[in-house]
């Protein structure tokens, strides 16, 4: 089957999603890793608060899970409550998806942006932490991805329910 314009777009999306994920997953790893090692050595030897330290832990952290959040549904590796998709037809588990985005993924995410964008604003005009709302954008952006991750899903399986694709998406991982 030959792949369209369209296809290649979504696949473009994917890989860019992806690339953010994995990306940002390891800076975030070795970030984590390194902090925790300087926080036991500086507890031995140093003085040091370690307050400040378990903030970038978490923050480092945070990036890795909600960044990973669209590449883990696009690989279908997200925790789902499989008893009413996984013993139907290849075209009802496209429907389902289609109905799982438009009546929870979406409205969840984009609600969810639409909540955090005023917390952002209210960050950058606030004079108690300059770059403050860099780290809010974190959760909103994050969502974005998985929000897009739910619009690639869903022109996948309209694909497939017109017969140009030969599996329903998200598909499983090889």
């Amino acid at each position: 089957m030959q792949i369209s314009a369209f296809e290649r777009v979504l696949n473009a999306l994917d890989r860019s999603i992806s690339f953010i994920a994995v990306f940002v997953g390891w800076i975030a790893i070795l970030v984590l890793g390194g902090l925790r090692v300087y926080e036991i050595i500086a507890r031995q030897y140093i003085n040091v608060p370690s307050g400040l330290l378990r903030f970038y832990e978490f923050t480092a952290f945070a990036l890795l899970v909600i960044l990973a959040f669209g590449y883990t549904y696009l690989r279908n590796g997200h925790v789902r409550v499989d008893i009413f998709r996984s013993n139907q037809t290849p075209r009802r588990q496209a429907w389902f998806e289609i109905g799982g985005c438009i009546l929870a993924l979406l409205p969840f995410t984009l609600g969810m942006i639409g909540l955090y964008i005023p917390y952002i604003q209210e960050s950058m005009v606030s004079d108690s932490m300059p770059f403050r709302w860099v780290l809010k954008s974190i959760v909103p952006f994050g969502l974005g991805l998985l929000a897009l991750a739910g619009l690639i899903t869903m022109a996948r399986n309209i694909l497939f329910l017109a017969g140009r694709r030969v599996t329903p998406a998200p598909e499983d991982p090889a």
